[in-house]
This record gives C-alpha cells, sequence and structure tokens, in this order.
C-alpha cells in the first residue's frame, strides 16, 4: 500500500515539512524583514518596468522598419504599375512601325527602349 510505505519511510514527512517552512518564510519575509523587503521589492518593480520598457521600444523599432519597407514596397509597386502602363503604350506603336517599315522594305531605328533607365535603389547600393 502507497500510504504505508510513505508512513515508514520518514523523508517524504520531512520534505513536505520543508516545502511547509519555505511557504511560510517566503510568506513572512518581507513582512519581517520591512524597509529591506520594501526596498527588495522596489527594486524587482524597477527591473520589470526596464523589462517592458525594453520591449516597448523593440516594438517600437520593429514597428519603425515595417513602416519603412511598407513604403519601399508602394514605390516599388508603383515603379511597376508604370513600367506595365508604358510597354502596354508601346506595344501597338512598335508594332505597327515595324510592320510598316518591314513592308515598305526601310531601315527603321529601334524604338525607344521599353524599361527606363531607373537610378539603383539605396537598398540595393547598400554594403553589409
Amino acid at each position: 500500500m502507497p500510504s504505508e510505505q510513505a508512513i515508514n519511510q520518514p523523508w517524504v514527512l520531512y520534505a513536505l515539512g520543508a516545502v511547509l517552512v519555505v511557504t511560510a518564510a517566503a510568506a513572512a519575509v518581507p513582512k519581517v524583514l520591512g524597509p529591506i523587503g520594501q526596498a527588495w521589492a522596489a527594486w524587482l518593480e524597477s527591473r520589470r518596468r526596464a523589462a517592458v520598457a525594453r520591449d516597448d521600444a523593440d516594438i517600437t523599432d520593429l514597428r519603425r522598419q515595417r513602416d519603412y519597407l511598407r513604403g519601399v514596397a508602394d514605390e516599388r509597386l508603383e515603379e511597376i504599375t508604370r513600367r506595365d502602363a508604358l510597354i502596354a503604350a508601346h506595344a501597338p506603336w512598335d508594332r505597327e512601325r515595324w510592320t510598316a517599315a518591314a513592308a515598305a522594305g526601310h531601315d527603321v531605328p529601334p524604338p525607344p527602349p521599353l524599361i527606363p533607365v531607373v537610378a539603383p535603389s539605396p537598398i540595393e547600393t547598400k554594403e553589409d
């Protein structure tokens, strides 16, 4: 029987007693120590507030990075949209001119480039 074994082995009772004593002491220590206990509690609270402030700063930094990257993505999307519109407008012109030139037997210079020359992005030129 498990209960009979526990009674016959006193170390179990000693362990339970030690847990009870430690629990009671932990509850009584702040009251007994007075100013030292209050200082300890204040120190723990300041550590907690510092950790919260660090977390808030990290969250603020992550939000700033997110907003920056959203702006970069929006700029890229606008560039792609403008390029697609330019290509769509260019295609009929190219087809008509080249067809007419070929039919007439003329040598036609190449059309203007479909993809405009754009300055490189600061992200692409940044060296790590």
